[in-house]
């Protein structure tokens, strides 16, 4: 094989290509449908939900129809509806949507939740701060009682002693002693 006919071998094949390629974004961009297929805008009303093969000559097919499920027997003597109308079950969704759906709709009972459990906070919070501040000021009054009662005279004195014990305080009742201040003229005025 020459290499001009290989040439023109590839060449064909990538304009064949080439025009599937087009053929395919030109369908689905102007969302052209073949002569004979249907228009369905949204859900299809008619499914084969299920076919099962019972010998080499007969089978049965579950069909859903608007809903409702039909079982026909298929066999070279002829179809035979075995039961009509029966209930379908509701499918699971398992589409985009209804993921988002049932996650928004878990979002907003989680956001409901933590409302509750915020609006129960603020009212044992609003509870809590008027006891915590009677608590506080009765400390407050307990310190300073406890405070005015100290005597300002005591103070503690640590024996130190030869033996290795740990020392102890002792208290003694001596008055501690005052550091001098300067003479102001209302004291020099009395002495």
């Amino acid at each position: 094989m020459d290499p001009t006919s290989l040439l023109r071998t590839f060449g064909s094949l990538g304009a064949v290509l080439g025009l599937l390629a087009l053929a395919l974004w030109a369908t689905r961009r102007y969302n052209i449908r073949l002569p004979g297929a249907t228009q369905t805008h949204g859900q299809r009303r008619l499914a084969v939900v299920e076919r099962v093969v019972l010998d080499g000559r007969r089978s049965v097919a579950l069909i859903r129809r608007d809903g409702r499920e039909h079982l026909i027997l298929i066999s070279p003597e002829g179809h035979h509806v075995v039961e009509a109308g029966i209930e379908a079950p509701v499918p699971e969704p398992t589409d985009d949507f209804a993921a988002i759906l049932a996650a928004t709709n878990a979002a907003q009972d989680r956001a409901a939740v933590a409302q509750a459990a915020s609006a129960t906070l603020r009212k044992v919070v609003a509870r809590l701060v008027p006891a915590l501040a009677a608590m506080q000021s009765h400390a407050r009054r307990i310190v300073s009682r406890a405070t005015n009662s100290v005597q300002p005279w005591v103070r503690v004195r640590v024996k130190s002693s030869a033996k290795a014990r740990p020392a102890r305080p002792t208290y003694s009742k001596t008055k501690t002693r005052r550091a001098a201040k300067p003479a102001t003229k209302r004291a020099q005025a009395r002495g």
